[in-house]
């Protein structure tokens, strides 16, 4: 029951919730720091042999990544991007996550670090293996000179024939190294120029070369000067004016080419120069691995070649020689084996990441958002609650069963201009309304035979006479014969709706100025449609009301008539309707939408149902049609039900 409640506030009083709802988040977003968040998450899997997850975990936190990162979104440093910065390695994987006030904002900084990563460490390990490498090359050389030094004592004097085989032999070994090394560095760089071109990233556009399209600009800007010096002096259709704006158009068609072509040549340049340095590899590599042959042919051919003898003297000195000989020489060995497999590292590409996989969504992460959707959405409720238990007038149907607890027979629009509000003038909203409450009360006299209806409401200005007008007039025009009586005696207005004189009236004839029930009636534009009009007003109408010449005059008008409407006075302003409603066979009673209080409707039902006047539904006018239209058809009502 409470839920239920709950919900029909909201549906009633929504623009209360739904402020309230809006004001509380507002005001959360304003003070709680990081109330609306967004978590964007990207990953970053090294190459396993070169660096290790926690290696670039701690990269990753570096300060030069994170400025790289910054720089590349237009900040100064990185501490716009720390605060945010989560990085964690787990089973071979470094995960990254950067936490922002927007989710485009938090997408592009983990994007930003993770490629700042990828480039700074590859960066990074260039020169380490560069370093290394440096070191190595020292080593072996330091080694062989001390193992020159070491051999000199048992060398036999070497001829000149024998330092020139020595020198070939160590210059076709260094030249292989050279040409596999850069053999090596060129298939890496000529794989990563495919990537690049199969991605079609080529990195940063040119600066566009606007050159010739300037060029033509300033010719197009001459000739227009001329174009207007001459249509200044000579008619438009003269040739000279009619060759140059031709050339005007030639030329800004001219522009329009050389710039796009410019901006093409621009875009596409590091494309095409991708190209051509991967011909130029090509043909390079392919003149390094030609000439690998034929040096490996002549490095085994001097190898070949017999080595000169060494001199032995003294056998300790010669066994100590011999197996420092050996220490170095296998350490040359494993110095020369690690400087190749650096060389091949460097050569394969210093790449640190093997995979960096973007982020592409945010998730929203605002630790503060759920209690602040929470609290809105509470305190909306509440609100909602609290202005429809404030709420005094009758606005809706839902309001007519629960206060007023009768049949509702017809939703009125409202109507801003008096004249649309009265049939045969009124909007399509409004006649379909009537046509409805017409229908509904020939339903009710074939039903029991009812002709006599009187219309009424609880205070003034709730629009009893229009809806009394206007159902009189939609019977009319269904083809019964209709009197509207105005009832009113005190401020009479049906003579204004339709037009006609006031006098003489319904007052004249129960004060007896007049004897013959025609002189009262007046006709009317609508055909079927007779009115009978109040008469001059009266200052204590009671007494006519309770004489049995009114009582007479209306068992003679149910006989006269299909239908007769009476328009009484409002139940609170008189004691009018109360006297003359249980003399109708069914009472409308009519209430204006956010006007008619709920207490004054209940009185005057319950006033209504003391005198013993049968009540057959309520009547909601003014009411506030949202939507393209106004199609509202309720269920007939019984007699029976009504009661």
């Amino acid at each position: 029951m409470f839920v239920r409640t709950a919900f029909r506030a909201v549906a009633r009083r929504w623009p209360v919730a739904a402020g309230v709802f809006g004001a509380v988040f507002l005001l959360g977003l304003f003070f709680i720091p990081r109330a609306l968040s967004f978590t964007a998450g990207a990953t970053l899997v090294p190459v396993g042999d070169r660096w290790s997850a926690a290696r670039v975990e701690g990269f990753a936190q570096s300060d030069a990544v994170l400025d790289e990162a910054a720089k590349s979104l237009g900040y100064e440093d990185g501490s716009e991007i720390r605060p945010g910065l989560s990085v964690q390695a787990a089973k071979g994987t470094v995960a990254l996550s950067v936490t922002a006030v927007s989710r485009g904002r938090a997408i592009e900084r983990v994007n930003a670090v993770g490629k700042a990563v990828a480039s700074l460490s590859s960066s990074a390990r260039r020169v380490e293996n560069d370093a290394s490498l440096q070191r190595v090359e020292e080593t072996i050389v330091a080694r062989r000179r001390e193992l020159a030094q070491l051999l000199a004592p048992l060398a036999s004097p070497e001829n000149a024939a024998d330092r020139s085989a020595r020198d070939r032999i160590d210059a076709l070994e260094r030249s292989l190294e050279s040409d596999r090394a850069e053999i090596a560095t060129i298939s890496d760089r000529i794989g990563q120029l495919s990537q690049m071109i199969e991605r079609s990233d080529p990195g940063p556009a040119r600066p566009v070369n606007t050159a010739e399209s300037d060029r033509i600009a300033a010719e197009i800007a001459l000739v227009r000067r001329q174009l207007e010096e001459l249509r200044a002096t000579y008619p438009e259709d003269w040739p000279p004016v009619t060759r140059a704006a031709a050339r005007v158009e030639e030329l800004l068609s001219r522009h329009a080419v050389a710039a796009n072509r410019e901006v093409l040549e621009a875009r596409f340049a590091p494309l095409r120069n991708a190209i051509e340095e991967i011909r130029e590899l090509a043909a390079k590599r392919e003149r390094l691995q030609q000439g690998l042959p034929v040096r490996e042919a002549q490095l085994r051919a001097w190898r070949a070649r017999p080595a000169p003898p060494v001199p032995v003297t003294g056998e300790d000195a010669i066994q100590q020689i011999r197996a420092r000989q050996e220490a170095l020489t296998a350490a040359i060995r494993d110095l020369e084996a690690l400087r190749t497999r650096l060389s091949l590292e460097r050569a394969a590409g210093d790449a640190v990441v093997e995979r960096f996989e973007p982020a592409g969504s945010a998730a929203l992460s605002g630790a503060a958002l759920p209690l602040l959707l929470g609290l809105g959405l509470v305190l909306g409720l509440l609100a909602a609650g609290l202005a429809e238990s404030l709420a005094t007038t009758i606005r809706t149907e839902h309001d007519i069963r629960r206060y007023v607890n009768l049949p509702l027979l017809a939703i009125v629009p409202h109507e801003k201009t008096p004249s649309q509000r009265v049939l045969p003038g009124a909007g399509s909203g409004i006649t379909e309304a009537f046509n409805t409450l017409a229908a509904l009360l020939e339903t009710r006299t074939r039903e029991d035979a009812s002709r006599l209806f009187a219309v009424t409401s609880a205070v003034p200005g709730e629009g009893k006479s229009t809806v009394a007008c206007n159902v009189a007039v939609a019977l009319a025009r269904a083809g019964s014969r209709v009197l509207l009586v105005d009832a009113d005696l005190r401020r009479g207005t049906q003579h204004r709706l339709f037009a006609v004189s006031n006098e003489p009236g319904l007052s004249a004839y129960l004060q007896g100025g007049t004897d013959t029930i025609d002189s009262m009636m007046s006709a009317t534009d609508v055909d079927n449609l007779t009115l009978m009009p109040a008469g001059a007003p009266m200052q204590n109408p009671i007494p006519f009301l309770h004489a049995e010449r009114f009582h007479a005059l209306l068992r003679d008008l149910r006989g006269w008539y299909e239908y007769v409407i009476l328009d009484l006075p409002p139940v609170k302003s008189a004691a009018d309707a109360l006297i003359v409603a249980p003399l109708a066979d069914a009472v409308v009673l009519v209430t204006a939408a956010s006007e008619t209080r709920k207490d004054d409707v209940t009185y005057a039902k319950r006033m209504i149902r003391s005198v013993k006047a049968k009540l057959c539904g309520c009547v909601l006018t003014k009411a506030r049609i949202r939507g393209g239209g106004y199609y509202y058809y309720p269920a007939a009502v019984s007699a029976d039900a009504a009661e």
